[in-house]
């Protein structure tokens, strides 16, 4: 069951009518787990009572896994007790049920309607997607009128994102059973560090009946997860959680588009009987009344409700050990043009500031009084180490550059931090680009115009800031000092001088080896100024185009342009110019030009210049391809070619940074429980392929939905049957075996094929001159076609260039979208 326009959920979940095998009419999880399907695993669980930092730290981020706390309302009941009377041991008995009922009458359905009942809310309707707007007493209404789950036009309507009352907040967070790394926006939560105009609002409370559910996401930014049931109609009620591990994004989000969705849509559930075919872990369990789920940073989960109404709240936290891989979400948040609601930057700034001062406080006499300090050390190392990567990023090393060319941004110091990219929604934390001739302004972000974005504003493009560099420095300066006395007043054996504090903050990069995204951001908009611009030939292409589109080797000096560095070796523009020193592809070995390739005695008619068809090939001789770019291991062989790797701060693959930047000493207690091994990735390289889109066939809605597919294995590039590139031809693909992909020789030679069953692609996309693989942009009047790709990053030829200028509007809108007829490929 997937995107819009699904079919209802079945109450025994089994999901499809015609499956009639024993291990696919399991009714529960527990049933599922019995079964013994090998990617299903039960969630550990621990009494709310019993749960200490140690173990909570281990389950969440040692192990990546999600854990449990079991009887959380009973133990908060108590705590209620202890709060309001001073009574003896023996007496709790005989007032706990009073308590229980107090507590019971506090968390239920009649309750938000009879006191919250003028709440706004938009329950959404899980069979299309669609929100509706009704007051919270008429939702609840329609909730308690839903009784007969099983007629045929019944509708499931899922309250979301429902503000929680103010009593269920004092209730939950006052009281002296919940733990203090628990609270929401308590003394652990870095999101309630930054001004209160910049924090969201994230505690939110869910009520549904049976069958209503919440498609597969992740919790925003990387934030860890709190989810606890505090109402159930009747003692059926429960909530399936299927929960998967960060580690196995890459093979989650392939399954996800192998079954026509996409994950970062957080519009697809995928039915248990489909995970039990997934190659990776599935977390299963059975949430009721009392218990409390903890999720780990950017778990995927989906949640189905049975058996009854229910009622949950849910909030999220931002821990020391959360944020490395808050931070290095954001990338990805850039890419899907997601808003980054949690500003992770300016929470890192603030954070480090309130931890600052709190090391300030310390003395030889007090430091007794800290109660864990070196969990206190850890946390500040990970601070001062994401901040560090922030303020590398923020800094401008340019001989055109002086400190004093960026002017201040007009909000005061209460509302600043709340700006937002106009192009990809990214946070602007500090340095931004700002155009004033708009009506309400035009922010570029720096990642934007270091990727070659603001060409058309660029005459009125001006570097703005909130927070002067100088300040910013300071502020580090003055946090990593403070960060070395506390060290020494706690008698830490690994810092004793400045010098190791600069040691631990830089082992997570290589600062002498990479340029900052600003300093590229500010080249690039200076050489776009320019009066005129130098002819330059691309060594590739045998092609002269502008200076600034691109890189030069620093042994050869020969230059590669931007299409020919993406179409040749999966290559950007922006990631080359991020490495000093860059060596091209001629100097490795690894050109393939014709001209090389003859110099290497290379037959050029049976050696595919395409990259995806030659990666098997080039991954062992090119050690700068995709898999160096999201940090995969270089090989051994090439390890001494110190100059060319290239090494950005913000690796697309998150995880591998994030916990290079948890690698403290230290970390959580060690202990005989041993993880699994990790489910087999689909290569060593994590190849950053050409996007194929997918559409999600919905013939209840007119709206279409594009799936981006970012990560697909489908060697589109290639012949299935010889092999050759087929990248810039006209393209079959077959509807049953999806990844086989035929070239118009193959077809008309091949008399084994079935013709019937084989979909064309016979459009060229005009600006990367490949063949698009199904959706295509067209515009009518210039005639083009382009990719979605090409589309998406604005890479645009020069007729259409040359239309925006002429008629001065904006061309992306004037696209026509041509989807073909996948009614036979529905899934």
């Amino acid at each position: 069951m997937c995107g819009k326009g699904v079919d209802k959920v079945k109450l025994d979940f089994n999901f499809d009518e015609t499956i009639t095998e024993t291990i696919d009419k399991a009714k529960s999880v527990q049933q599922w787990l019995e079964l013994g399907c090998s990617n299903f695993e039960q969630v550990e669980t621990i009494d709310f009572s019993e749960a200490t930092d140690d173990i909570i730290d281990l389950y969440l981020y040692k192990l990546g896994k999600p854990i449990v706390l079991t009887n959380a309302l009973h133990a908060l009941a108590e705590g209620a007790m202890e709060r309001d009377l001073s009574i003896l041991e023996t007496d709790k008995k005989s007032f706990i049920d009073q308590y229980l009922k107090k507590q019971m009458s506090l968390f239920h359905l009649n309750y938000l309607r009879d006191v919250c009942g003028s709440y706004e809310t938009s329950p959404r309707d899980n069979m299309t997607f669609d929100d509706e707007s009704m007051s919270l007493k008429e939702y609840i209404d329609f909730v308690q009128s839903d009784k007969n789950i099983r007629a045929p036009d019944r509708r499931i309507l899922y309250g979301k994102d429902i503000r929680c009352p103010d009593e269920w907040h004092e209730y939950l967070f006052k009281n002296p059973r919940f733990p203090e790394r628990f609270k929401y926006k308590g003394g652990r939560d870095l999101l309630a560090n930054t001004e209160r105009k910049v924090q969201s609002i994230n505690l939110m409370i869910y009520v549904g009946n049976s069958e209503t559910f919440t498609p597969a996401h992740k919790d925003v930014c990387g934030a860890l997860g709190h989810n606890i049931m505090v109402y159930a109609d009747n003692e059926r009620t429960h909530a399936i959680w299927c929960i998967l591990k960060y580690e196995d994004l890459d093979l989650i989000r392939k399954f996800w588009q192998q079954n026509g969705a996409f994950l970062d849509d957080d519009n697809c559930f995928l039915p248990i009987h489909i995970l039990a075919k997934a190659p990776f872990t599935v977390y299963l369990y059975e949430q009721k009344w009392g218990d409390l789920i903890l999720l780990p940073p950017s778990s995927p989960h989906q949640v189905l409700n049975m058996g009854g109404k229910s009622i949950k709240v849910a909030w999220n936290t931002l821990s020391c050990l959360a944020l490395p891989y808050s931070y290095e979400i954001l990338d990805e948040y850039r890419r899907f043009g997601k808003s980054q609601v949690y500003r992770i930057k300016a929470v890192t700034y603030y954070s480090m500031i309130s931890y600052t001062k709190k090391a300030q406080a310390f003395n030889s006499e007090n430091i007794s009084l800290e109660k864990d300090p070196k969990r206190f050390f850890n946390d500040f190392l990970i601070l001062l180490r994401v901040f560090d990567d922030i303020l590398f990023e923020e800094s401008i090393d340019s001989p055109s550059f002086k400190d004093t060319i960026a002017k201040k941004l007009p909000e005061p110091r209460s509302s600043m931090h709340r700006r937002y990219c106009n192009h990809c929604k990214g946070d602007i934390f500090n340095r931004c680009f700002h155009a004033e001739e708009f009506e309400d302004g035009y922010d570029l972000c720096m990642d934007c115009v270091a990727e070659g974005r603001g060409y058309l504003y660029k005459d009125s493009l001006q570097l703005m800031e909130h927070i002067t560099f100088e300040e910013l420095k300071a502020n580090f300066k003055t946090a990593k000092e403070e960060f070395l006395r506390f060290s020494l007043l706690s008698n830490r054996p690994t810092v004793n001088n400045m010098s190791d504090v600069e040691k631990l903050i830089l082992c997570s990069r290589d600062a002498n080896n990479t340029v900052s995204i600003s300093t590229i951001a500010w080249n690039n908009l200076q050489m776009l100024k320019r009066d005129s611009y130098a002819e330059v030939f691309c060594h590739q292409c045998q092609t002269h185009k502008s200076d600034y589109l691109f890189s030069e080797c620093s042994k050869c000096h020969l230059n590669y342009c931007n299409q020919c560095l993406w179409d040749r070796y999966a290559l950007t523009l922006c990631g080359c110019k991020r490495v000093c020193n860059w060596v091209c592809p001629k100097c490795n070995d690894a050109c393939n030009c014709k001209n090389c390739l003859r110099s290497r005695d290379v037959d050029c008619l049976e050696y595919s210049t395409n990259v995806l068809s030659r990666l098997d090939d080039i991954k062992e001789i090119l050690p700068f391809s995709v898999g160096d770019v999201n940090g995969a291991k270089i090989d051994n062989k090439l390890s001494s070619v110190n100059d060319f790797q290239p090494k950005p701060i913000k690796q697309i693959l998150e995880s591998k940074r994030a916990k290079h930047l948890l690698d403290i000493a230290d970390f959580p207690i060690e202990t005989n429980l041993e993880d699994k091994k990790q489910i087999a990735q689909l290569g060593e390289y994590s190849q950053k392929k050409r996007k194929l889109i997918i559409v999600n066939k919905n013939p209840k809605r007119t709206k279409l939905k594009i799936i981006h597919n970012r990560n697909q294995d489908l060697q589109v590039g290639v012949c299935y049957t010889c092999k050759r590139s087929i990248s810039t031809q006209i393209v079959f693909q077959s509807k049953v075996e999806k990844f086989k992909f035929y070239c118009d020789f193959c077809i008309n030679k091949d008399s084994t094929l079935d013709k019937s069953n084989l979909i064309v692609f016979e459009y060229l996309c005009d600006s990367c001159k490949t063949t698009i693989i199904g959706v295509r942009f067209h515009h009518e009047p210039t005639s083009t076609d382009l990719c979605q790709r090409c589309y998406v990053s604005n890479s645009f030829p020069n007729a259409l260039q040359e239309y925006e200028q002429t008629f001065g509007c904006g061309v992306s809108k004037s696209f026509e979208i041509k989807v073909p007829d996948y009614a036979d490929l529905k899934q």
